[in-house]
């Protein structure tokens, strides 16, 4: 008895003590991102043209090593390449070539027979909810409301176009 009183106490005791807060006073308030190097910049645009002509993103089992793998350079060197000249991660980097993608396809109108979920996998997404939560990050919309409003932009484009033409 005596015992779980005096931990029920010591119990109550911690549970109130007033918690400490350490103040870090040499930290700087903000810390800015430097501008890549030339040399990072260069390699960065290479990335980019590499990613845009071998059209890597549309592989859905694409990763990071299999990505530096095709390119001939090592992991380690291609997550640093990414992080420092393009500032982003290696999934924000790859997801943003997948959702333009997907918007060139909603803009062509050849896909108008595809679902968005069809088109999101054609692009290399692999997951229904990957595709909506990503898409929704990088445009701010979700795809479906993105695909209506192009449908109503187009609607309204043919209406106003009928009403010059008298067609």
């Amino acid at each position: 008895m005596l015992l779980s009183i005096t931990t029920i106490w010591i119990s109550a005791e911690a549970f109130l003590r007033p918690e400490v807060i350490l103040l870090e006073t040499n930290k700087p308030k903000s810390i800015k991102k430097e501008n890549p190097s030339e040399e990072i910049a260069k390699k960065a645009s290479w990335l980019k043209e590499q990613i845009e002509t071998n059209l890597f993103y549309l592989n859905s089992e694409l990763t990071l090593k299999s990505l530096a793998d095709n390119l001939d350079i090592h992991p380690n060197v291609l997550s640093k390449l990414i992080n420092d000249g393009l500032g982003k991660n290696f999934s924000d980097f790859i997801n943003e070539y997948r959702v333009n993608a997907i918007i060139q396809k909603l803009h062509s109108g050849n896909y108008d027979h595809i679902t968005l979920l069809g088109i999101s996998f054609e692009c290399g997404f692999n997951s229904k909810t990957t595709f909506n939560r990503v898409f929704k990050n990088i445009k701010g919309i979700t795809p479906l409301n993105y695909k209506k409003s192009i449908k109503k932009t187009y609607t309204t484009l043919n209406k106003h176009h009928s009403i010059i033409w008298g067609v």
